[in-house]
């Protein structure tokens, strides 16, 4: 019997298998029963199976399709993965906090961060705005919560690694899904710092092209005008749109020849580049020189894509150009050739006579110098200085043959060539003509001024076949003719040139003098008129040279103030001087004043006051016992800064006298103003008197004025009795000549203050 059955029937109370009371229908029941369970279990069995059969194959088909489904998605992740890394811009997943949490190898770069790192990091640090009142958080906040786009192409990140370091970016954040729920945020970005970059020089070259003062014309393969700057107009006076459209031939001066410009496409088109001088024309039609460089811009194929010319206009560099040849070869204060100038004209004319003998005529040189120029102009000024040597230039060019070349050398320095000089006469007649024209007065800023000249002169070939001789002997023949009293000319001569040779080898000898200690002083006594009693001496320097012997200072003070050895020999004498006037004191003498002569060279060198006071301390003289004599000339020179001067010594105690007064040019304003103690009569006004009247109303006024100004009056030069009885009459204080003593050495002098004659009691100076 079925199980089932036996359970059901146990569960209704029934034996089962025990028979109820009508045993064959229970039998016939219980085996129909039976048999539907049976038939119930082979259903079943069969249904289970089939289940189980479709269980089966079911799950291998899950499994088939599975593996396949998830090959599909790796192979799709793997070629989304590729496609994410091979993007060149950064790309970034954020979630809804703004964190990152997915960055491309791109992003990664820009970024300066690992991909393994990008989790520690959020949108707001790459901005650099972390705080949550930034707008860039709410900004954010409209992308993730209202699903709003947001774009900046002008926006700057902070590097997250690589020190933190801002760069430009353009970048676009949009949201992102699952479904319609908004799970975070897609960022795209690029780094535009190479590109900000290229648009600051894109810029900045549109600014140089529009405000560089070079005009730039800018052309097409064919030569047409396609661009030009604001200098372009300025210059040519062409607006840009009459130049668009056209080519530069419009701009041409016609003064250069086609083949000027055939030339120049040639060398474009072999080297590309073209730079050089042209003429060009403005609207208005005036012609002007332009600088210009053209460059061929090549394209594809290497072939010229546009031609770029850059100009400027150079007329006040050729103006500059012909002012400074001008210049070279000019002197800019009168305009006449300058000494470069002249010898080139002089070296030709001499060259073409020797290359043609017979080319009548000789070349003539004279050189011409003003007299006494320095003394006009340390007492007129340089301005009027310059506007009487331009001047004299005038007059000089006005006089002279047009075959003549005059030229200035410099100074008061002129010098003329006559080139077709038949003979000496005609020399003599043009020196003549030059001396008396400057006889006539001179007007200068409306003063009326005086001067003279001095010529010398050399003819070729006679005396020298190269312009360096004749210009050396024309030299020697103005020194002589100056040596002469000035006013005249002198030919060069054999003579002349030993003389010149003796003038050399004294100046050699005289730049040895004082380290061979070959100068010496002499002393003149200086009386008062009064009682004739000795108050000071003047001291004067000889040379006794090995080779000249006794040389006077006339003929080595002229040539020490050229050589300028002046200045060393002044110092010399000024320390010496205070020597021996010391040295006189401590022997027991009364003191007295000594006299020491400056010279103007001396007294501008801006070194006289510390020379002075050098010279007092070393040797421990009372400065009471110094007195300095200056000629009107170096007082006149720069007045204002003598003033100065002269209260700088003034205030170390020492006498100040202005020496051979009257023989200079000096004001009577500034002579007011000269903080001295003397005036010194030069030994020329007191020669001849009593013989020369006008001697006598000058040395008169003088003494009149040195007394109106309370001024100690010496008068130099006395040498007659009658002198004597004039000067003591007209108020002379002191005297001074060989009528009392000659310039005597120191031990000759020592005797002499030794005698009874030269009582020195009163002798000390106030």
């Amino acid at each position: 019997m079925h199980p089932v059955l036996l359970r059901q029937l146990r569960k209704i109370g029934l034996p089962g298998l025990e028979a109820p009371p009508d045993r064959a229908q229970w039998a016939k029941f219980l085996e129909r029963v039976d048999h539907c369970y049976q038939q119930s279990d082979d259903d079943r069995y069969l249904l289970e199976r089939s289940m189980s059969l479709s269980s089966d194959e079911l799950r291998r088909l899950y499994d088939e399709l599975k593996a396949s489904t998830e090959s599909q998605l790796a192979e799709s992740r793997d070629q989304l993965r590729t496609l994410i890394d091979s993007i060149s811009e950064g790309l970034a997943w954020l979630d809804v906090e703004g964190r990152i949490r997915l960055l491309n190898p791109a992003g990664c770069i820009m970024l300066g961060v690992m991909e393994q790192d990008i989790a520690d990091h959020t949108l707001f640090e790459l901005l650099g705005c972390e705080s949550p009142a930034a707008p860039a958080h709410e900004r954010f906040e409209k992308v993730v919560r209202k699903g709003e786009n947001w774009r900046d192409d002008n926006g700057t990140f902070h590097r997250v690694g690589l020190g933190k370091h801002p760069f430009a970016v353009s970048f676009q954040l949009n949201p992102m899904y699952a479904g319609s729920r908004i799970i975070g945020a897609v960022m795209i970005f690029r780094d535009i710092s190479r590109q900000r970059e290229q648009d600051a020089k894109i810029k900045l070259w549109a600014t140089v092209f529009q405000t560089t003062e070079e005009g730039v014309i800018i052309t097409n393969a064919d030569g047409v005008i396609i661009a030009v700057n604001a200098s372009f107009t300025s210059i040519t006076g062409y607006r840009e749109d009459e130049a668009l459209g056209r080519t530069p031939k419009f701009l041409q001066s016609g003064r250069q020849a086609p083949s000027f410009y055939q030339a120049l496409w040639e060398r474009l088109g072999i080297v590309g580049y073209w730079q050089g001088e042209l003429y060009n024309q403005r609207k208005g039609g005036e012609i002007y020189p332009q600088l210009m460089s053209i460059n061929a811009v090549r394209g594809e194929g290497g072939k010229p894509a546009y031609y770029v010319a850059v100009f400027s206009d150079i007329s006040h560099i050729k103006r500059s150009e012909a002012r400074l040849e001008y210049l070279a070869h000019h002197d800019p204060l009168t305009g006449l050739p300058n000494r470069l100038h002249f010898e080139d004209l002089l070296g030709k004319a001499m060259d073409r006579r020797q290359a043609d003998p017979a080319l009548a005529g000789q070349v003539a040189l004279m050189f011409l110098d003003v007299d006494r120029f320095k003394d006009i102009n340390d007492s007129l000024g340089h301005h009027k200085g310059d506007l009487l040597l331009k001047n004299l230039a005038r007059r000089l060019s006005a006089l002279l043959d047009p075959s003549d070349v005059i030229a200035r050398q410099g100074g008061d320095d002129f010098v003329v060539m006559a080139a077709q000089i038949r003979s000496i006469e005609e020399v003599e007649e043009r020196a003549g003509r030059i001396l008396e024209a400057l006889k006539k007065p001179v007007v200068v800023g409306g003063q009326a001024v005086f001067v003279s000249c001095s010529l010398g002169i050399s003819i070729a070939p006679r005396d020298g076949r190269d312009p360096a001789t004749l210009y050396k002997n024309a030299d020697t023949a103005l020194f002589q003719a100056k040596r002469n009293g000035g006013n005249s000319y002198e030919f060069f001569s054999e003579a002349l040139s030993q003389r010149a040779r003796e003038r050399f080898e004294l100046e050699t000898r005289l730049r040895h003098a004082i380290d061979r200690e070959e100068f010496i002083l002499y002393y003149q006594p200086q009386f008062r008129a009064s009682d004739k009693r000795l108050v000071g001496v003047e001291a004067l320097i000889r040379w006794e040279s090995p080779g000249f012997g006794l040389v006077p200072p006339g003929k080595f003070i002229p040539l020490a103030e050229e050589t300028r050895l002046i200045d060393t020999i002044g110092v010399w004498v000024l320390n010496e001087a205070c020597a021996q006037a010391r040295a006189w004191r401590d022997l027991g003498f009364a003191p007295f004043r000594m006299a020491v002569n400056l010279s103007s060279y001396q007294f501008q060198s801006g070194k006289i006051v510390d020379q002075v006071r050098l010279a007092l301390d070393q040797s421990g003289l009372d400065p009471r016992c110094l007195e300095l004599e200056l000629t009107e000339s170096a007082l006149m020179h720069e007045p204002e800064r003598a003033m100065e001067i002269l209260r700088e010594l003034r205030g170390l105690g020492v006498h100040l006298a202005i020496d051979d007064f009257g023989t200079g040019y000096s004001s009577l304003n500034y002579l007011k103003l000269f903080d001295v103690d003397a005036l010194k009569i030069d030994s020329s006004f007191i020669r001849d008197i009593p013989h020369d009247k006008n001697d006598e109303h000058i040395a008169r006024a003088v003494i009149a004025l040195a007394r109106s100004f309370g001024l100690r009056v010496v008068a130099e030069g006395v040498e007659t009795a009658e002198q004597i009885e004039f000067l003591l009459k007209e108020g002379c204080d002191e005297l001074q000549g060989f009528y009392f003593s000659r310039p005597v050495p120191a031990m000759e002098l020592m005797n002499l203050l030794c005698s009874p004659g030269y009582d020195l009691t009163h002798a000390i100076p106030t």
